[in-house]
């Protein structure tokens, strides 16, 4: 059967490659399945190329990856979802079933089927799952027990309970991929990304991903880890990487271990990915190692640098872990971001004020900040929102609420910490040699 995959993120910010794609292909492939890959992330005319694509192609069915719903920034926010829902009515119109997938899905399955008037859903992983949807259309048979299933039924939209095993065992494929392309565009950041583990243990008030992606780690071995870096280095020569991982350095030992590895195998690769200053899962050898087997930067959601607004966020650190690490990073000139979020239950001026008093008491090389916590579902935040009476239980959270603490005043928050920040803007100056290696990287 002819399968298009369609990658419908366009927001460049960061300019992500469609990794979750690279592992649906192989199972497709394997099964003997035609596939084209259809990424959206630079095209000029979204429309007039998936409407080539299907006349030349002729799939028999599409699926859709929708990583996010909007660019999560409350003050100046870009929802997503319209453009991509004309791209599914347009598949539609040709008589092509559809199918949805991707972390945004799978945070909002029957909410997003039911708007974007999609055949079906994948949430979870969607690796053995889609491929047991196109057999069944392949074989004109009907399967209601495909793990994660998103369908209707009898008027009503039915969930099937998706797999999260992490992607121990399988191989990505980025030959449908424009990697070129990436390496084009990315200066700042990697054009490839590696899958390190998937899932995440820490219960952060307002993080879904522990229900998106899992709630407890599930590791890849370094041999795969390894396979990957050398397939990507040899057949693309990408030398950059992102380290698909929430918090890469948690826990520290499998860390330490694959950093090992890869110093060992003389990889000789840049990388970045994001590190949290959990206490006990960092110390000063793991940022050596770090450094040593080519991380070049690290980007850290810090969230606050207020204790009262950490612990009210319930992150796994306090703001004394964050300056230890701070201050290891320095030791080792580790240069890394800073991540912040504001308007959580809790947040007021004196909130603001202990944070950005902190910035002078922390080497970061850039920093950036939102105002206002989306609301998801099944979060603690959502049930501290409905209970201030910020949203109602029934709200329909697919298009984005967010939650601000009544005791801030929103635009005098964004006037303080933008000039605070800027305080610090000639930090930036500190990238200029990361940014110069990465565009020779590119060539």
């Amino acid at each position: 059967m002819k399968v298009l995959l369609i990658y419908t993120n366009t927001n460049r910010y960061l300019s992500p490659p469609p990794i979750g794609l690279t592992y649906i292909v192989p199972p497709l492939i394997d099964s003997g399945h035609q596939v084209k890959v259809l990424d959206l992330m630079f095209s000029k005319d979204p429309k007039q190329d998936l409407d080539k694509i299907i006349l030349e192609f002729s799939p028999g069915i599409a699926g859709f990856s929708i990583r996010n719903l909007d660019n999560q920034y409350m003050l100046k926010l870009k929802n997503n979802l319209p453009e991509i829902k004309e791209y599914i009515s347009q598949v539609k119109n040709k008589g092509i079933p559809t199918v949805l997938g991707g972390t945004a899905f799978t945070t909002f399955p029957a909410e997003m089927l039911e708007y974007m008037k999609a055949d079906y859903g994948i949430a979870g992983q969607g690796e053995n799952s889609f491929l047991q949807l196109v057999n069944s259309f392949e074989n004109k048979t009907q399967n209601d027990e495909i793990p994660g299933l998103v369908k209707r039924q009898q008027g009503k939209i039915i969930i099937n309970t998706p797999i999260m095993d992490g992607y121990s065992g399988k191989t990505p494929d980025w030959s449908l991929i424009d990697v070129k392309q990436y390496k084009r565009k990315s200066i700042l950041t990697p054009c490839a990304g590696v899958v390190i583990k998937t899932g995440c243990p820490y219960p952060c008030t307002f993080c879904n991903a522990r229900e998106s992606m899992g709630n407890k780690f599930i590791m890849r071995s370094y041999e795969e880890i390894i396979n990957d870096i050398r397939s990507l280095k040899t057949d693309y020569n990408v030398r950059t990487f992102f380290f698909n991982a929430i918090c890469f350095n948690s826990p520290i030992d499998y860390a330490k271990g694959l950093l090992k590895r890869i110093i060992d195998e003389k990889l000789r690769i840049r990388f970045l990915t994001r590190l949290y200053p959990i206490r006990g899962e960092y110390d000063d050898e793991f940022i050596k190692l770090y450094k040593k087997a080519g991380g070049y930067f690290a980007m850290v959601d810090f969230e606050s640098f207020s204790d009262k607004m950490l612990q009210n966020y319930k992150k796994p650190f306090n703001l004394d872990d964050i300056y230890q690490f701070g201050k290891l990073c320095d030791k080792n000139s580790l240069k890394f971001g800073a991540e912040l979020l504001f308007g959580g239950p809790g947040e007021n001026e004196e909130t603001i004020k202990e944070s950005m008093a902190f910035l002078s008491k922390i080497n970061y090389k850039f920093a950036e900040f939102a105002i206002g916590i989306r609301i998801n579902p099944k979060t603690e935040m959502f049930d501290i929102a409905i209970k201030e009476g910020v949203i109602e239980a029934s709200d329909n959270l697919l298009f984005s609420k967010f939650y601000v603490s009544k005791d801030l005043d929103i635009e005098w928050a964004k006037s303080y910490i933008h000039n605070s920040i800027r305080k610090y803007s000639y930090r930036q100056r500190k990238m200029l040699p990361i940014l110069i290696k990465n565009l020779l990287n590119t060539l």
